[in-house]
């Protein structure tokens, strides 16, 4: 069994009387431990893909099973916690919140998490900063910190509670070629430790440097080599 099964999946999204049919019937597999980039023009429904892997949108028809788990189907409640465990998620405009330091900004998925002291949660979160290097800039604020800088917090706290799925949505896309080469090489990284990644991409030279290439057009799974 593959780690993420995605079968027969459409999403259509209505508005008053107008429907868009995103994705369409799409048939996906992608194994523990691979590094895959997701790749198509704008509007081709990649993103769309990522929010049904990470339950953020639930298909139309269609089922959505992760680990033998269908997540599909399962209660806002149930989701949020499944997904808090599993799933770690670096955003394109990285969401750091910012009266918050990057220790606390990478502490905050602990905090729904049972079992962890403060203590405890601090010293994951300070590990996890090193690991990206940010060990000198635990206390900074985002407005304190580069791009690459911030963006590198925002991988830090998808770490958090050590899900086995990261999920990358441009994750280098306001970075510059070089600090964007820099997040890639901290990815690959993760993957090498065993993380499966999955990350949307419009740069040729990133999605040609993972490990598996799927590429989404008019809402269909058109290659996936």
């Amino acid at each position: 069994m593959a780690l993420i099964e995605i079968e027969s999946l459409d999403k259509v999204y209505k508005s008053g009387k107008l429907e868009f049919q995103a994705l369409k019937h799409v048939d996906l597999r992608i194994e523990q431990g691979e590094l895959t980039a997701i790749v198509g023009p704008s509007g081709s429904g990649k993103s769309t893909v990522l929010n049904m892997i990470t339950g953020i949108d639930r298909p139309t028809k269609g089922s959505v099973v992760i680990n033998g788990v269908r997540i599909d189907t399962m209660s806002e409640d149930k989701l949020a916690r499944w997904r808090g465990k599993n799933i770690g998620i670096i955003f394109q405009f990285f969401q750091l919140f910012p009266t918050l330091t990057a220790l606390e900004n990478a502490m905050l998925p602990m905090d729904f998490s049972n079992g962890r002291s403060i203590k405890e949660r601090e010293r994951i979160a300070k590990r996890n900063l090193e690991m990206v290097g940010l060990g000198d800039k635990l206390h900074h604020l985002p407005s304190e910190l580069s791009g690459g800088e911030q963006q590198r917090v925002a991988i830090a706290r998808a770490l958090a509670n050590d899900p086995r799925i990261i999920i990358g949505d441009e994750p280098t896309g306001n970075l510059d070629s070089k600090t964007a080469d820099r997040m890639f090489e901290v990815l690959r990284k993760l993957n090498q430790e065993g993380k499966t990644i999955i990350f949307v991409t419009h740069s040729k030279e990133l999605a040609q440097r993972a490990e598996r290439k799927i590429t989404i057009l008019d809402g269909r799974v058109a290659a996936a080599v």
